[in-house]
């Protein structure tokens, strides 16, 4: 099913994968329900992506700091966007395009980050996802989970951590405890404060 006059962006069953495929060109993208992510696209230094590659995953393979600017919002679709890996050494910001807006940002992708955003078709960028299961990185002091002593989960796990509400501190009167953090040693959990075992 072609859509313009020379024939090169249509709508086409492909029997061998059971699938129907969007041709745009030279380029093809399965449709389908859920996260799909068109195939593929290389920065490497300063660059503007083009709108009609929203859908692709982008990766960042460069050695030196730059910058990828993002066509406008309201050229690409709602929910539409870019997935971008950082498989490269450099730091690399992801800019909105003239008065655009961008959740989170600025955004600065660091080596093996992972994103994606996604248009609103108006004058924003909203983020889906930013992750980085190599070194991850945090934007803001991570809290961790509240409990009393008494309520401290049973085996959770050695390394798991938690924040006990009225743990002692070295200082604090028994039953006068003010809050420490502990973590699960794999028997016990333990008062970061005083290396034992916690204690209300």
């Amino acid at each position: 099913m072609a859509f313009e006059a020379t024939g090169s962006n249509y709508l086409a069953y492909d029997s061998a994968s059971s699938t129907l495929r969007w041709h745009q060109g030279g380029f093809f993208y399965t449709v389908g329900k859920g996260i799909t992510v068109g195939w593929l696209y290389v920065a490497s230094g300063n660059v503007t992506l083009p709108n009609y590659i929203a859908g692709d995953i982008i990766f960042l393979n460069g050695s030196g700091t730059y910058t990828v600017t993002l066509p406008s919002a309201s050229s690409v679709p709602g929910g539409v966007g870019y997935t971008f890996s950082n498989t490269g050494s450099a730091l690399v910001t992801i800019a909105p395009a003239g008065s655009d807006n961008i959740d989170n940002g600025p955004v600065v992708l660091r080596p093996n980050d992972r994103y994606h955003i996604v248009s609103d078709n108006g004058g924003a960028w909203h983020e889906v996802f930013r992750t980085n299961a190599v070194s991850p990185k945090f934007l803001g002091p991570p809290v961790m989970p509240s409990y009393t002593v008494a309520a401290l989960p049973l085996a959770p796990g050695a390394g798991a951590k938690a924040f006990a509400t009225n743990g002692r501190k070295p200082a604090d009167a028994a039953g006068a405890g003010t809050g420490v953090e502990v973590f699960y040693d794999g028997t016990h959990w333990i008062s970061v404060c005083s290396g034992t075992t916690v204690q209300s």
